[in-house]
């Protein structure tokens, strides 16, 4: 998640959006400085095709594991199937939940953004989705696995 950290506060939802669109897509594709804001403000353009390229490309050939968080606890299984290890109740805590999402794996709403789509992190989404998706073949992790072998671990 983001925080606004300009000193005029975004008019509605959308302008956030739209100041921080293609921020995951920025983060995997672009060398930053700690002191430079990367997600938005005049030194940080919206990104490239080349960029959104390379984020993809990083991501499928960089990273060690990619889950999702709209499907937590698929996720905190696949890792255990892929890497090994016990689930532990802690791994299924909510936390960081937004103050306006709840427990119910329901979405968000998105009418405040009034159709904006952010295509660049869209596409990095849209990469994310397919490796998780292929892992959960690959290591055969499905929701009845996960209610057999991990879930149990949830705290009740």
């Amino acid at each position: 998640s983001h925080s606004w950290t300009l000193r005029t506060p975004p008019r509605d939802a959308r302008h956030f959006a739209e100041e921080v669109q293609g921020c995951a897509t920025k983060l995997i594709a672009r060398h930053f400085s700690v002191e430079k804001e990367v997600c938005r403000g005049p030194g940080s353009p919206p990104p490239t095709e080349e960029e959104s390229a390379l984020a993809v490309r990083r991501l499928r050939q960089g990273f060690a594991f990619v889950g999702i968080t709209d499907q937590w606890d698929l996720s905190v299984c696949l890792f255990h199937a892929k890497f090994g290890g016990a689930c532990k109740p802690a791994e299924f805590s909510e936390v960081r939940l937004g103050s306006k999402h709840n427990s119910t794996h329901e979405g968000y709403d998105t009418k405040a953004l009034r159709g904006f789509v952010d295509k660049m992190d869209g596409r990095l989404f849209a990469e994310a989705t397919r490796i998780f998706q292929s892992d959960l073949s690959r290591y055969r992790v499905s929701s009845k696995r996960c209610r057999r072998e991990c879930w149990p671990k949830r705290a009740a």
